[in-house]
């Protein structure tokens, strides 16, 4: 079994991030303790992710002609990521994301997509041969839906497998989750997915199960993990972590999961490494900082907690 390859479509954004003791009210000005600038964006850090856990990684986004999209360009470099499909636009600034994390490790997060909604489906179509190339091809929806359409079409014309994490949640087209093999989202996620504001865990649950042929990853954070499929549901638990930072616990999950995928292994090993790797990636700050290596989840040894009730 080899490393397995992996093709991100997805976004690139410069993280301006700052951490606070509590985060402020509407209306409210709170002095921050921190600022950093650290590159970002889901798309590059789910392919990083997957990079550092072994598997050959591709990537497809764009950025602009500017200094940040210079800046993450070579933060792919140096992961051995492939970044041939990656275009410069004049027509765009870089993305950017502006990130409050407190002292909980809790984030909130403004997007500013920039060039990430310049990916149409002629930058798709100039690189078709690294759908080829790939076991997976994976997709956030920080990018135009309409190009994740296309792209998704051509994986199932070629038999690739598809991952989508649903995160930032935008409703697509019903005829679409057809064509997805593994869909990954959280509870907020689940709730705009099902449209059922506010419900409970149980409820997105017994929800969730009567959708049939999808293989549904919905991940809780301290709470674990539910796998459901076909009318059944299987719960995984987290880790005992101290968290300093939840911003990329969620592309490093789904990461680790596509890297996993990619190398032939099955969903319940894919979803364990999963969980242990967004344990590491919590308990350290930023996004793209915070993504571990394999040599890490081999050294790891947390506690589990107990399971969902």
């Amino acid at each position: 079994m080899g490393n397995g390859n992996v093709l991100v479509v997805g976004s690139l954004n410069m993280d301006l991030t700052v951490r606070v003791d509590k985060t402020p009210q509407i209306g409210e000005t709170r002095v921050g303790k921190t600022f950093k600038q650290l590159p970002g964006g889901k798309g590059a850090n789910q392919a990083i992710a997957a990079a550092r856990l072994g598997s050959s990684v591709s990537m497809i986004g764009c950025v602009g002609e500017d200094d940040y999209g210079e800046e993450l360009q070579t933060a792919l470099r140096k992961e051995t990521i492939n970044i041939e499909g990656i275009t410069k636009t004049r027509l765009s600034s870089t993305g950017i994301a502006l990130i409050t994390v407190d002292d909980r490790g809790n984030n909130s997060i403004v997007i500013v997509s920039g060039a990430n909604e310049k990916l149409d489906s002629v930058h798709i179509d100039k690189h078709i041969s690294l759908f080829d190339q790939s076991d997976v091809i994976v997709f956030q929806l920080e990018v135009p839906t309409s190009t994740i359409y296309h792209s998704i079409d051509i994986c199932k014309k070629m038999g690739k497998k598809v991952i989508v994490n649903l995160a930032p949640y935008h409703e697509l087209k019903s005829s679409i989750y057809k064509k997805i093999d593994y869909l990954i989202l959280n509870k907020i996620e689940a709730q705009c997915f099902l449209k059922l504001p506010d419900s409970t865990v149980d409820t997105l649950e017994e929800k969730l199960k009567e959708i049939k042929d999808q293989h549904i990853i919905l991940t809780l954070g301290e709470d674990g993990v539910m796998y459901v499929y076909n009318g059944q549901s299987f719960k995984y638990n987290a880790y005992k972590i101290r968290a300093r930072d939840t911003t990329g616990a969620g592309d490093a999950f789904t990461g680790a999961f596509a890297s996993e995928i990619s190398r032939g292994k099955g969903i319940i090993e894919a979803i364990e490494f999963a969980i242990k790797a967004s344990a590491i990636s919590v308990s350290r700050e930023g996004a793209q900082n915070s993504l571990p290596f394999l040599k890490d989840l081999q050294k790891f040894k947390g506690n589990r907690r107990i399971f969902i009730e």
